[in-house]
């Protein structure tokens, strides 16, 4: 299957390349997915650092680097899959943020969903004030 990039411009979608084998005429069944924006990536990474920076340290023993604490904000949110081993043990892997694997709206949501787990448990702040505080180091 061929993946294909376009911009919706003037109420149409256009390729943003020449690289496709698209035939006049014919009809193409499309899913879309809103690309993701990379400053929002940073910005989740850099809310993921503030929040290892300066959460408690009853936290910081258990999720004192940013990726235990990206998983187990992954986690906390549903964010992950279940395997049952061969000896009947439950296991749970957060789901990947890789930029082909959760789209724009799903990271947003994510976001969202992670400022107010970090602003309420672990830095014990209103989610405003801790937008602001990460807005303020970008």
């Amino acid at each position: 299957m061929q993946q294909l990039e376009v911009a919706y411009i003037d109420g149409k979608l256009v390729p943003i390349n020449d690289d496709h084998n698209l035939k006049p005429s014919q009809i193409y069944v499309v899913n879309f997915k809103r690309v993701r924006n990379p400053r929002f990536h940073r910005k989740f990474f850099k809310m993921l650092k503030v929040v290892v920076d300066n959460m408690p340290e009853a936290y910081a023993i258990r999720f004192g680097d940013v990726d235990r604490l990206r998983k187990e904000i992954l986690i906390q949110t549903g964010r992950y899959e279940t395997h049952t081993t061969i000896n009947g043990t439950d296991m749970i892997f957060p789901r990947s943020i890789s930029f082909a694997d959760m789209g724009g709206d799903e990271f947003e949501s994510l976001y969202s969903d992670a400022l107010s787990l970090c602003a309420k448990y672990f830095l014990k702040c209103s989610e405003e004030q801790l937008d602001n505080f990460i807005n303020d180091f970008l």
